[in-house]
């Protein structure tokens, strides 16, 4: 028998690998066409729908979650008003300063009774008004009338 037909399995193939457990030249260009194919099909699906790391799909779910249905910015406190999508610390903290001062020269009177309101405040313009809208309740007068300060209950200084 010629030695071309026998086969050699002690024998490595040119790249290390024995040839009985290894890809063959044929395996590895069908591996690459299948690679290729998913990284085109991915790479149209990333087109058709495109997915970005800023787009916080996973932040508004989670958002959802920790943010309250609605909440009134006459009496809302830093942690009710920190869940809010769109105000950080700095925000909150313009929003509570101006909110305490106005409550000073205005004791009697509510803060915020719209949202346009809210303008007012350094930083609050309409684009962050616009996103707020859906998660902010503005009380009605007649609310606050028993102690004038814009807030329920009991005044206290």
């Amino acid at each position: 028998m010629p030695s071309n037909l026998i086969p050699k399995t002690d024998t490595p193939t040119a790249g290390g690998a024995d040839s009985s457990w290894g890809w063959t030249r044929t395996h590895q260009i069908g591996l690459g066409v299948l690679l290729v194919l998913l990284l085109i099909f991915l790479g149209i699906q990333l087109y058709r729908r495109p997915m970005r790391w800023s787009s916080g799909i996973r932040l508004r779910q989670t958002a959802a979650l920790l943010t309250p249905r609605t909440v009134d910015p006459n009496t809302a406190g830093w942690a009710s008003l920190i869940r809010l999508p769109g105000l950080g610390p700095s925000r909150v903290a313009q929003l509570l300063a101006y909110r305490q001062r106005w409550l000073q020269g205005h004791p009697r009177e509510i803060v915020f009774r719209r949202l346009n309101d809210l303008g007012a405040i350094p930083g609050f313009g309409p684009v962050t008004l616009r996103h707020l809208a859906a998660y902010l309740r503005f009380p009605a007068a007649s609310r606050h009338r028993g102690n004038g300060s814009g807030f329920p209950g009991p005044l206290r200084h």
